[in-house]
């Protein structure tokens, strides 16, 4: 195996190396932009449900995932 033959391969493992790093950059980017973008979750007090903040109904400074359970109230434990 020449010299160049080395050099090559060498340069390849290099440019491998590099585009793997980059790979995993824009992966953990695109992770921490998933997490600022995730909709808060809430509990609905009656039945425990868990939903997303935008679709529940807060009654009472308390969380339901639907105006009867509302209405009826927090659920026993």
């Amino acid at each position: 195996m020449g010299i160049s033959r080395l050099v090559i391969l060498g340069l390849l493992a290099l440019a491998g190396w590099w585009l793997w790093k980059k790979v995993k950059q824009l992966s953990a980017e695109q992770a921490r932009e998933r997490l600022s973008q995730a909709t808060p979750m809430v509990c609905c007090e009656h039945c425990r449900l868990h939903l997303p903040e935008p679709d529940a109904i807060r009654h009472q400074n308390r969380w339901y995932c639907s105006r009867a359970h509302a209405k009826a109230g927090p659920g026993q434990p």
